[in-house]
């Protein structure tokens, strides 16, 4: 295909982004576009692409600087905040991991009849003892109540990490 150039191509561009065509002033311009067909393309599309432009330009609302400058410091105290609970975070995690496997690993061997639960009070002390004997009169009564003993901690200690998780970004 051979490609059709003409010398006023420039010159009708140059008017129509100046918002002079097609009334540029230019009768030797004007006589030129009206028997030249590439000029007359030219002219066409550049007037299309110049309408949609202003019409683009009038559609498009930019914020205010105070209002971006505001949008960006909220932004950045957002991050901040999120940096500084990261670890606080990893540190919940990490205990709530560490209660409920001890307290599975306590319910296992409890289950498992290794020692039952007035031993382990013996064991852990008079002081303990009497804090842990409402707990331990309830929980020797039955390996179920035991094992509904041991889902009601897991709860209390999960409950809080779920919710955490779900209320979290």
């Amino acid at each position: 295909m051979k490609v059709h150039e003409c010398p006023r191509e420039q010159d009708v561009l140059a008017a129509v982004v100046a918002r002079r065509w097609p009334d540029s002033g230019d009768a030797e311009l004007n006589q030129h576009v009206s028997t030249c067909s590439i000029c007359q393309e030219v002219a066409a599309v550049a007037c299309a692409l110049a309408d949609d432009h202003d019409e683009a330009k009038h559609m498009v609302h930019v914020p205010s600087s105070a209002h971006m400058w505001w949008r960006l410091q909220m932004r950045a105290r957002q991050d901040a905040v999120r940096a500084a609970a990261r670890p606080i975070t990893v540190v919940q995690s990490l205990v709530a991991a560490s209660v409920a496997g001890m307290a599975a690993a306590a319910i296992g061997l409890g289950w498992a009849g290794s020692w039952s639960w007035s031993t382990l009070s013996a064991r852990v002390g008079p002081a303990v003892g009497s804090v842990l004997s409402p707990v331990v009169s309830l929980a020797s009564t039955t390996p179920q109540t035991t094992l509904i003993l041991g889902a009601v901690v897991a709860g209390l200690v999960l409950m809080p990490i779920a919710v955490y998780l779900a209320l979290s970004d």
